[in-house]
């Protein structure tokens, strides 16, 4: 089961190779963007270091992630 920021999910992008990203924007944020596996739910990393929460997240072709 996957278990996200306590204010909630407000987006969540499936990414190609069966990761989930996951974060809560607005002014409810926690700053941070989960990356979950998709099939069987466990957490995989939380990145932080977001100024003013996260707005938007795309996976990059590479495997990285942009998110801003």
């Amino acid at each position: 089961m996957m278990v996200g920021p306590a204010n909630g999910v407000t987006r969540a992008l499936a990414v190609a190779d069966g990761r989930i990203l996951s974060w809560c924007g607005g002014p409810r944020s926690d700053k941070t963007l989960r990356l979950w596996d998709g099939a069987t739910g466990e957490p995989l990393a939380t990145l932080e270091g977001h100024a003013n929460g996260v707005g938007g997240a795309r996976a990059l072709a590479d495997g990285r992630i942009l998110s801003w």
